[in-house]
Formats: structure tokens, sequence, C-alpha cells
């Protein structure tokens, strides 16, 4: 597969998606559903970090957004940065 250069918008990759093959179709939301529990896993199994009270609801709150799939993209980079 190459990567162009022009900005992949949601938008954009929902309209290829939607023009994929049946079974090309069906393998990329296999995948994305296995993607999605290997994310989930991998929350749960994170250490509960020697956070302050207010870092602590962050994280609570954000982790509640993921595990509802109610998050944005920049919530879930914040999500991320917990792990480091």
């Amino acid at each position: 597969m190459s990567v162009h250069s022009a900005e992949i918008t949601t938008e954009n990759l929902l309209k290829a998606v939607v023009n994929l093959p049946k079974n090309e179709f069906e393998r990329f939301f296999s995948d994305a559903r296995k993607l999605k529990r290997r994310e989930k896993r991998l929350i749960a199994k994170l250490p509960k970090f020697d956070l302050s009270e207010t870092e602590r609801k962050i994280y609570q709150q954000l982790l509640r957004k993921f595990r509802a799939e109610n998050i944005t993209g920049e919530e879930h980079k914040q999500l991320n940065r917990f792990n480091r």
C-alpha cells in the first residue's frame, strides 16, 4: 500500500472503506475489531501510577470515554501519555 502526501481525513477514509470490495471490507472491520480489543487489553494492564488526585480523575475520565468509544483524538493522545 502506498502512502500519499494528501491528508487522510475521516471523511476520505470512510469513503475509501465503503468502496472496498466486500471481502476486503469485511477483513478491514475484522482487523479493526482485533486492534480495538488489543488496545483495551493493553490499557487494562496499565499499572496503577502514582498520580495526583487531579491526574487520577483525568485518567479515569479518559479511560471511561475510551471504553465507551466516545473519546476524541486529542483525548486519546492524552490517555496514551499516561503510558509513558
